[in-house]
């Protein structure tokens, strides 16, 4: 099968993502898309660096984190009840940062339960004692956790499924080749149009472009080279 079957095929079905992935990096390095897929092949696979953004469908979530206290209730800690230094994403958000491997073990856990640190612990218990933490003073705060279900990382599955699904669909429509070994460059050349359109372009604009510039013309040429 070639390889930008197996692609589609990967992404509608329901393996693993990381797959889905694997192949894309190979199809990257055939067609020379080192600059655009590339990067985002790399970055899935191994995680974002701190320094770049991520695509919306990694974007942070908000927690809502709950304590124990003394009494054995559970009470939502709210954001204002911590110091500015300390509403940070370790206490109040979870970044979707981490390789696909991570996230698709997430998913397959069915979620994750985050804690505090004892240092952050004892911040907010000082804040309570004086008063600032939004709980009766007399109460201690014994942990603090927030739970995140498995739709927080099933959003980021689908997200890089769809993103390598509408890719290859487009690149379907230039050459179904694309990618095999042996292939024309200018097949490539077409190909790198369609994913620069796609990962420095909005797809609005490549669905704009796909019918009638370069890549048509490039096409056509091929076409009459073959004899078809």
């Amino acid at each position: 099968m070639a390889l930008l079957q197996q692609i589609i095929e990967a992404a509608v079905g329901d393996g693993p993502v990381s797959g889905i992935l694997r192949r894309s990096k190979v199809l990257a390095k055939r067609i020379g898309a080192e600059d655009t897929l590339l990067p985002w092949v790399i970055r899935e696979l191994e995680g974002y660096p701190p320094d770049v953004e991520v695509p919306d469908y990694r974007k942070p979530i908000p927690l809502q984190p709950y304590g124990t206290f003394t009494n054995g209730i559970h009470l939502p800690v709210r954001r204002d009840a911590m110091p500015e230094s300390w509403r940070t994403p370790a206490q109040f958000e979870f970044q979707r940062t981490h390789p696909i491997a991570v996230i698709e073990g997430l998913a397959a856990d069915g979620g994750i339960t985050l804690s505090w640190s004892a240092e952050a612990l004892a911040v907010y218990n000082g804040r309570i004692e004086r008063g600032e933490g939004g709980i009766n003073p007399l109460l201690n705060c014994t942990g603090v956790k927030a739970d995140l279900n498995r739709h927080a990382f099933e959003t980021v599955l689908d997200g890089v499924r769809n993103k390598a699904l509408d890719l290859a669909l487009e690149l379907e429509g230039v050459a179904p080749d694309v990618g095999e070994v042996g292939v024309p460059d200018e097949v490539n050349v077409a190909a790198r149009q369609v994913v620069n359109y796609i990962f420095l372009g909005s797809l609005s604009e490549a669905n704009n472009n796909f019918g009638g510039t370069d890549v048509k013309q490039i096409l056509s040429a091929l076409d009459r080279e073959s004899g078809e």
